[in-house]
């Protein structure tokens, strides 16, 4: 089943005393079991949870209005988006994969989301007033313009990607396998982890903004980064050399290898692996394949060698997958795909 949704989410900064409100406005949608569980755990301070499936909306048409700063960590699943802001960026591409911590600051931004129907999706945010988020940052993290105070992300960008955090990986996987708790003690449970979640996400946002990077990159520079990337996407299955993809996108090794990791987050090994890993994903899981056939359809001689890999991808084990899941396994309940 298909949904092409228009979503408008907006953020209404509470009063004193009072919690703000998340809307979802879904329109055109024939299931609503996709929408994120919002869950308030402190004034101005949320946490989302999306988990299940992605082939019910594999396009997300979006206008945000006022919203929050969101951390969002992505251990399952992989977005494509597009969006243009006014004042900011126009027409910007976002690849949002596996294992991913992303910071949004998406306030009057507006776009399309297409979410991959071939993998689950898993999804874990912090969803924070960035008012209540400027008394955790220094003074030179924040922009004063036009009499309103503003997050000074990298560079002007609203968007930002990195490597997804061990601390907080193991943070969000304690949020989406909560335990038998009730009432209270399971409130004070999630604000425990959402406050561990924004203590966390500080830090690395400190040590990240404080980075400086070089100068921004020409415009034909980001086209061959651009290019390399749907190179490496099309045939990951038999990536190109380092040297033969430099010369198909006409840059050299040296720059290429820099400004690749320094604009996808990604090395280009690391990204060819979670390519080949999702795919493996889907071979095992939708396609019927053994472990030992995913693991040579993507290139491995040695099973055990692609178990450790796809297990450093996924937290799961592909036999265990193999088997339908493994209801045992609480890293994986309830949105393995089909189960």
């Amino acid at each position: 089943m298909t949904a092409c949704i228009q979503m408008r989410a907006d953020f209404i900064y509470p009063g004193a005393g009072q919690l703000g409100e998340l809307i979802f406005e879904i329109k055109g949608a024939e299931d609503t079991a996709f929408l994120p569980e919002i869950l308030p755990v402190a004034p101005g301070l949320y946490l989302s949870i999306m988990t299940g499936p992605a082939t019910a909306y594999p396009r997300v048409d979006f206008k945000v209005g006022n919203a929050p700063v969101t951390f969002c960590l992505t251990l399952s699943g992989r977005f494509f988006s597009i969006f243009s802001s006014p004042g900011g960026f126009k027409e910007k591409n976002h690849d949002i994969g596996p294992n991913t911590n992303t910071i949004g600051s998406l306030k009057g931004a507006w776009g399309r989301m297409v979410i991959d129907p071939s993998l689950p999706v898993t999804c874990v945010e912090l969803l924070i007033d960035p008012r209540l988020l400027h008394r955790y940052l220094p003074d030179p993290l924040i922009a004063d313009a036009s009499g309103e105070k503003q997050i000074r992300l990298f560079r002007g960008q609203e968007f930002l990607s990195y490597p997804l955090d061990p601390e907080l990986r193991k943070t969000a996987l304690e949020i989406l396998n909560p335990p038998p708790l009730n009432g209270p003690t399971l409130e004070l449970f999630y604000q425990s982890r959402a406050m561990m979640l924004l203590s966390r996400q500080v830090e690395l946002f400190c040590q990240n903004a404080g980075k400086t990077d070089g100068p921004p990159l020409k415009t034909d520079i980001r086209n061959q980064l651009a290019h390399a990337k749907s190179i490496l996407t099309a045939d990951f299955l038999d990536p190109p050399t380092i040297p033969v993809l430099a010369r198909r996108c006409g840059l050299n090794e040296f720059t290429l290898k820099k400004e690749f990791k320094r604009t996808f987050n990604s090395t280009i090994f690391t990204f060819v692996q979670k390519l080949k890993m999702e795919q493996a994903w889907v071979l095992i899981r939708e396609k019927n394949h053994s472990v030992s056939q995913a693991a040579n359809a993507v290139g491995y001689i040695n099973v055990s060698h692609f178990s450790k890999a796809f297990k450093k991808q996924f937290s799961i084990n592909p036999g265990i997958l193999k088997k339908s899941g493994n209801p045992g396994c609480p890293a994986h309940e309830g949105w393995l795909p089909g189960g």
